[in-house]
């Protein structure tokens, strides 16, 4: 695959990637919205942030071991938000 095609095709691969952790931490982000707990530009942020991550194949496995979870994490870029997202009552540290 060449360089261009790979950074094309890289955001694709991790959306899915943060879609399965926010669902795997309990986040509705269409909820969060509603609630106005974040906008889209955040949510878009994150994707991007997520797509720019160097461990995708560490959270694919994590998240294929574990499709629930009480955190992201510690190499997760967005821990810290997502913590913040999450439902009342998770542990998140």
């Amino acid at each position: 695959m060449n360089t261009l095609l790979f950074w094309i095709d890289r955001p694709a691969k991790h959306r899915g990637l943060m879609d399965r952790m926010a669902r795997a931490l309990g986040i509705d982000f269409e909820m969060a919205v509603k609630d106005g707990r974040v906008d889209q530009a955040q949510i878009q942020r994150l994707k991007l942030r997520c797509a720019l991550c160097d461990q995708p194949h560490a959270c694919a496995r994590l998240l294929s071991a574990s499709p629930k979870l009480d955190a992201a994490p510690d190499y997760c870029v967005n821990r810290k938000t997502l913590a913040e997202l999450a439902p009342k009552g998770k542990v998140t540290a």
